[in-house]
């Protein structure tokens, strides 16, 4: 259920000052947390969406990252968290990417990261 919608300014993330703020609902059980949405599991399973505006090629994606402390999240809990209502369309793909090994900047070794083009 969704509790209400929060405009979040793009910019405060360092993005060009140009960029317009954008409006998301918060599903129940999340938080507004600066530029970012969040939510933390009592079972340990923590999950971040943002909205990431004016990226290379003047595109505009949706991004969630998922993690637990000591081991990948579950295929149940995955599911539970990418499909929660509003975060993505999900009439459309979501995509999970693997970059290439030199590429990879792993500060937390058990997030999985997912990706919706606007």
């Amino acid at each position: 259920m969704v509790r209400q919608a929060k405009q979040i300014d793009a910019h405060i993330r360092g993005k060009k000052k140009n960029t317009k703020p954008f409006t998301i609902a918060v599903p129940e059980g999340w938080d507004a947390h600066g530029a970012c949405i969040v939510r933390s599991w009592p079972f340990g399973l923590h999950a971040v969406f943002s909205h990431d505006l004016d990226m290379p090629g003047g595109r505009s994606w949706r991004h969630l990252s998922v993690s637990r402390i000591n081991q990948y999240p579950g295929w149940g809990e995955l599911k539970s968290v990418v499909y929660t209502k509003d975060l993505f369309d999900l009439d459309r793909d979501i995509v999970m990417v693997m970059p290439k090994p030199e590429e990879q900047a792993v500060a937390y070794p058990y997030v999985l990261h997912f990706w919706q083009e606007d």
